[in-house]
């Protein structure tokens, strides 16, 4: 939803909208990564040919490479289920 209510009438982002987004609406995910140098190389790139828009797709991916970098996956995976 939150992608659909930020993207353009052809359903894609701006690179500029994108990067926002990630450091607002996902700031768990993006939250103390600022100092990783892939989560500064991703922001690099959506700062880089700001013209490209992301689908979402496209958008997804990223919201997962920098998931899968956080630290909140590794919260996730340090969390004990009950038996």
């Amino acid at each position: 939803m939150i992608f659909r209510n930020f993207s353009d009438p052809d359903g894609k982002l701006g690179k500029a909208t994108a990067k926002n987004l990630l450091q607002t609406q996902f700031r768990n995910f993006t939250e103390g990564q600022e100092t990783k140098p892939r989560y500064k190389d991703l922001l690099s790139e959506l700062d880089e040919h700001t013209e490209n828009k992301l689908d979402f797709e496209d958008f997804m991916i990223l919201l997962l490479s920098i998931t899968v970098m956080s630290d909140l996956l590794q919260n996730i995976w340090s969390v004990k289920t009950m038996p």
